[in-house]
């Protein structure tokens, strides 16, 4: 069965959880690319923490963080796992500011689907051109999928996928049926963009009316 609407999904501050949370990682770097395009045939041999340095920060509640690296609680976790979504999730540990660790249990969650999103018949874009040789530039982490200067109108395909990245903006992408999982959980600190005829994908702001 496919689906007829897909969001954008982001984190979203509210009053005890700001837009930007200060932290600190126990490792200089992940022992991933940031767009891991295949996450299982990665060899993860460190255990990971994160140490909020906002001393205003109490209590960590939200069930989803960051905008390329994903933190995500156990209620995103079952809704991914109700959905047969494929992923995998790293566990890491959160320190708030006192020294007191949560009790909640977070993930990264690395994405193991993409998907290019976009219907090119019936979409208004730009793509990257090659300054050489004039020829669309292509994303090198995702060979199937050009590199786009700023989208207009995205019309999307249609898909079964429910969770997965859009390798043409590479943000988080999901389904109607992901989304109403998530509201199910009365999940918390996430905002749900549709990808309909308001959305624009404008990242130097570039498109002109």
């Amino acid at each position: 069965m496919s689906n007829t609407n897909y969001y954008f999904i982001a984190y979203a501050a509210d009053k005890g959880s700001p837009e930007h949370i200060s932290m600190e990682i126990n490792h200089p770097e992940w022992e991933w690319n940031t767009y891991e395009p295949n996450p299982d045939a990665i060899r993860i041999e460190k255990d990971y923490a994160i140490k909020i340095t906002d001393k205003n920060i109490k209590e960590i509640r939200l069930d989803l963080y960051g905008t390329n690296t994903y933190f995500v609680s156990d209620k995103f976790i079952n809704a991914c796992d109700e959905l047969n979504v494929k992923y995998r999730k790293i566990p890491i540990e959160i320190i708030l500011y006192n020294g007191e660790h949560i009790p909640k249990n977070y993930y990264i969650l690395l994405p193991a689907q993409s998907l290019a999103l976009l219907d090119t018949e019936k979409s208004i874009f730009q793509t990257e051109e090659d300054i050489e040789t004039g020829k669309p530039v292509i994303n090198k982490l995702f060979p199937h999928t050009h590199v786009y200067s700023w989208i207009k109108k995205f019309s999307p395909i249609d898909t079964n996928l429910d969770l997965f990245r859009c390798t043409e903006t590479m943000e988080l992408a999901c389904s109607e049926r992901f989304k109403k999982a998530l509201e199910k959980r009365q999940a918390s600190n996430i905002k749900f963009r549709p990808v309909d005829e308001s959305y624009r994908y404008d990242p130097w702001g570039d498109i002109s009316e």
